[in-house]
């Protein structure tokens, strides 16, 4: 395992954020240091280690930790508590019971003891996912608990596991003060190198809370159903890629949408024994060439037409698509729509920018839907949530309204960003698999917070000028990019 010292720079990064205190001759301090009068020194009060379960043959990475742990302590001779629980599938922070008194000469006496205590918490069973439940263990009896209930903002907090393997409950997330988050040491295994992180920006929240433990949202495929759409719908996908836009493939909850400039065409759900069930609007089906009963095996009405495998391609032939395209051209939806499908297409295959689905909402939105969600790159495989609310500039919502409403929307999703996050990780693999994103080339993102957002505005610049300076003045956290058709 390579990189497995904690970096210079990250000691003295620490070091620089540990707390200050003063203190009088020999106070809280070891027999034989003398010190003149009141004096400050700056140290962290207690260490307390998180370590994943599954990692109690590290010998070699528990020495060079102390060792680390050690220059950290090193600027004063006041005593420090070690404190070292296990993480894992319980609800409980795993201990035995012991603590080390230490400070900085006596740290390396104790160095074999505090290995043993690592190997025994941290366990051999392995768990590829660990959820924090608690802080510090409550208290149990009489034993050093209970005097000791909390995480305190003078502890340096290090936790120990695999990359994205650690969560934090989602109760936790008030107590994660700013003054605690940045006295926290961040420790992934990442296959043979060790990653170092102090003051994370970002912290996974298992936000599973529900009672039956459903995600708020779900917008991908079962395996099974991945696989038969893959082998199934190819001529589909061709064909949408070579529309450059003007028709969408949208993943939903183990069905798709077909969308035509932003419309829904219509809705497949895979069925038993190689079977789909197809939804198109009367208005759009009704009396077109594809409704025939050559082309499907069944129909109770259009929002009830059975097709088999063999059918599909004879049934979602270009013909017919363009013909349910013109008949949505004769409603049209208005302005708003076309401004929304002239962002999609304009930005098709961009690493940068990925806009990965329209329309959504989740089991706590209900009727509410977000307009637009892209994914905004922060470094190679890196992610953000961008939420994006697109209103034209004579929308009369485009003042406060839009404003408040996205700003619930971001809320809405940092409250729920792991359900958000490991829904969007899997659809974009499943987009790459299914050939639908291009760019970037990489098969896995890393999507992490914070959820940002914009209001996208177009057109009529005289009337929206006044209500865009309103909103910034009202929301400057918000960003607002407005799209003119001057010459």
């Amino acid at each position: 395992m390579e990189n497995t010292e904690i970096p210079n720079r990250i000691i003295r990064k620490i070091k620089s954020k540990a707390p200050c205190f003063s203190y009088g001759e020999n106070f809280n301090r070891y027999p034989g240091v003398i010190t003149e009068g009141h004096e400050t020194g700056c140290q962290y009060k207690n260490v307390v280690i998180y370590i994943q379960n599954g990692h109690n043959n590290k010998k070699d990475f528990f020495e060079k930790l102390i060792k680390g742990i050690s220059k950290i302590q090193s600027s004063q001779s006041r005593k420090y508590r070690l404190f070292i629980f296990g993480i894992g599938n319980s609800k409980q922070l795993q201990h035995n019971g012991k603590y080390f008194d230490l400070n900085y000469p006596n740290i390396k006496s104790q160095k074999k003891k505090i290995i043993e205590v690592f190997s025994e918490i941290s366990q051999n069973k392995k768990c590829s996912k660990a959820i924090i439940y608690e802080l510090f263990p409550k208290s149990q009896g009489k034993n050093f608990y209970t005097s000791r209930t909390k995480i305190n903002k003078d502890d340096l907090l290090i936790i120990i596991g695999n990359k994205n393997e650690i969560f934090f409950n989602e109760d936790l997330k008030s107590q994660l003060k700013i003054s605690i988050k940045k006295h926290i040491l961040l420790i992934e295994f990442n296959n043979k190198e060790v990653n170092y992180t102090f003051y994370p920006k970002e912290l996974n929240f298992n936000n599973l809370t529900n009672k039956n433990n459903s995600m708020t949202i779900k917008r991908y495929l079962s395996e099974g159903n991945l696989k038969r759409i893959k082998n199934d719908f190819k001529f589909l996908i061709n064909l949408i890629d070579t529309s450059f836009g003007e028709f969408d493939f949208a993943i939903r909850d183990n069905y798709f949408n077909i969308y035509y400039k932003g419309n829904s065409l219509a809705k497949v759900e895979p069925k038993k024994n190689d079977f789909y069930k197809v939804s198109i609007n009367a208005k759009f089906f009704d009396c077109t060439k594809a409704d025939d009963t050559s082309f499907y095996t069944s129909k109770k009405d259009s929002n009830n037409i059975i097709l088999s495998n063999k059918q599909l391609h004879r049934f979602f032939q270009r013909k017919h698509l363009t013909e349910f395209a013109s008949r949505i051209k004769k409603v049209h939806n208005g302005e708003e729509i076309d401004f929304e499908q002239s962002l999609i297409t304009d930005n098709l295959n961009k690493e940068k920018i990925i806009i990965i689905d329209r329309q959504i909402t989740d089991t706590i939105l209900k009727r509410k839907r977000l307009d637009l969600l892209a994914l905004k790159q922060i470094e190679e495989n890196k992610y953000q949530f961008l939420v994006m609310e697109v209103k034209l500039g004579n929308n009369p919502e485009l003042k406060n309204k839009v404003a408040s409403q996205l700003d619930g929307y971001l809320k809405h999703i940092q409250a729920k960003f792991y359900d958000y996050k490991k829904c969007y990780e899997k659809q974009f693999e499943q987009k790459r698999e299914l050939g639908l994103i291009k760019k970037p080339a990489i098969n896995k993102i890393n999507i992490i917070e914070p959820v940002e957002g914009i209001i996208l505005v177009g057109g009529y610049s005289g009337i929206a000028f006044k209500q865009i300076n309103e909103l910034k003045a009202t929301y400057p956290h918000l960003k607002i990019k407005q799209f003119t058709n001057e010459i």
